[in-house]
């Protein structure tokens, strides 16, 4: 399953068993007494899911200092990935010491996710999903395009199928590698 966090609209998507294709699933709407967290544990239930990956802004600087891009395959010891982030670190990478708001949030979110729901959780670079997701609106019916949750919907999509055609990397002792070398220690985020 991906998400694609909105403070407002989170778009999600899961894919088949078979980890082959990226499907778009309703969009979820903030609002009094809806709770993000208990809809995705729902769905997860639901559609049995056995991983989960949320999609995270990497700065542009933060591609051009670590070779980090959208297009990169699963990482090797001397290549950085198309971003998993593991969710049970308290680092995250970026270019400034300190993290936004936003990305605070989206690692918050990561975190309880993965210690409430007993999944694997990954974070992945989002930098180029609404920008994709729009592309692939524009040639879309009317009808769709007016869905205000669509944008969402379809960057969790391209956000999912990334990961999947990247083979699902979750965790991986490359991506360990780089992380260690490539990442402060932001401390307990609790």
């Amino acid at each position: 399953m991906a998400l694609d966090y909105g403070s407002v609209r989170t778009g999600l998507a899961c894919s088949d068993v078979g980890r082959v294709l990226a499907t778009g699933i309703p969009t979820f709407v903030s609002g009094v007494g809806k709770s993000l967290r208990r809809h995705v544990q729902q769905v997860a239930q639901d559609r049995e899911v056995t991983g989960v990956v949320i999609g995270i802004p990497v700065p542009d600087a933060q591609h051009s200092a670590d070779g980090i891009a959208s297009s990169n395959p699963i990482p090797t010891s001397t290549s950085a990935p198309s971003t998993p982030i593991s969710a049970t670190s308290n680092s995250i990478p970026t270019t400034s010491p300190v993290p936004s708001p936003f990305v605070l949030e989206i690692f918050a979110l990561a975190k309880w996710l993965d210690q409430n729901l007993g999944l694997p959780v990954a974070l992945w670079d989002e930098t180029m999903t609404s920008r994709e997701a729009e592309e692939r609106l524009r040639v879309a019916p009317k009808k769709v395009r007016m869905d205000k949750g669509a944008v969402d919907r379809l960057a969790a999509e391209v956000l999912l199928q990334e990961f999947l055609e990247a083979g699902c990397p979750f965790e991986t002792q490359a991506y360990e590698r780089w992380q260690r070398q490539m990442t402060p220690d932001l401390g307990r985020q609790d």
